[in-house]
């Protein structure tokens, strides 16, 4: 089971419940759009590095992944192709993991907003419900970014592949 709320216009929470033998619950924070007001949300009710929360306020953005891991959480900078009317983008993805909560921060990936209300609505069918572990609900995450980047690579394979057969057909004409 799930519960849902919404925080504020740019912060949506859901606490996964897990299955009746785990003893846990697993918050996520998904935050969109992140600014000002969200990161100062984060600072008051979570202990996390300044620098962290400078990096997840969008305006400084980092061209490389980050993983740093402190005595109390795991910080995480992805970055991801995607799709936005038929040009790749990379965007960039921020997690904050501890052991009962995982945030993560973005610019409207919708695939990652998907997946959030797919729990939102059935959280009984994810393998964190099952597992009732934050590492579980982070890998259910990267695999649906990661498929997502699938489509996108079959997609530039197509038209790779139809651009050398256009090329191919030329270079026999002369």
């Amino acid at each position: 089971m799930s519960k849902y709320k919404k925080i504020s216009k740019n912060i949506n929470q859901l606490i996964v419940e897990t299955r009746e033998d785990h003893d846990n619950e697993i918050t996520w924070l998904n935050i969109s759009n992140a600014r000002k007001k969200e990161i100062e949300y984060l600072r008051k009710n979570f202990k996390f590095n300044l620098n962290h929360l400078r990096s997840s306020s969008g305006l400084s953005r980092t061209q490389r992944p980050i993983v740093e891991k402190t005595d109390d959480y795991l910080f995480i900078i992805l970055h991801f192709p995607v799709m936005q009317n038929g040009v790749i983008e990379s965007k960039e993805i921020d997690f904050f993991i501890g052991d009962d909560y995982i945030i993560t921060l973005h610019n409207s990936v919708k695939t990652l907003n998907n997946f959030f209300s797919f729990c939102k609505k059935d959280g009984l069918s994810t393998l964190s419900y099952q597992h009732g572990l934050t590492s579980v609900l982070l890998y259910e995450i990267i695999e649906k970014l990661m498929l997502d980047c699938y489509v996108i690579l079959d997609d530039t394979a197509d038209l790779i592949d139809h651009l050398e057969d256009l090329i191919f057909e030329q270079k026999s004409e002369y």
